[in-house]
């Protein structure tokens, strides 16, 4: 039951947002010296759950200076010492 209210709740949200809309502005090649940039950003954080002592791990890859791909991310791990 649980399920089936979830996806109610699902394609009323998509219905009800038709027109919301991703804009994205890739920066022009003749500023970018004709080339296809592709870069990344990684972030890790040692114990960052105080609660867990678990890892956080982050990153975020950009193409043309637009946000493709993104991903966060708790380790299973508990963190004993950093040393």
């Amino acid at each position: 039951m649980v399920e089936s209210k979830n996806i109610f709740w699902l394609i009323k949200f998509v219905l009800g947002t038709e027109e919301a809309k991703l804009k994205l502005e890739p920066t022009p090649l003749e500023h970018s010296e004709g080339i296809w940039q592709m870069k990344g950003k990684v972030d890790f954080g040692f114990a960052t759950d105080p609660d867990t002592w678990k890892n956080a791990m982050r990153y975020l890859v950009y193409f043309c200076d637009v946000l493709v791909l993104w991903k966060s991310k708790v380790q299973k791990n508990v963190t004993l010492r950093s040393t």
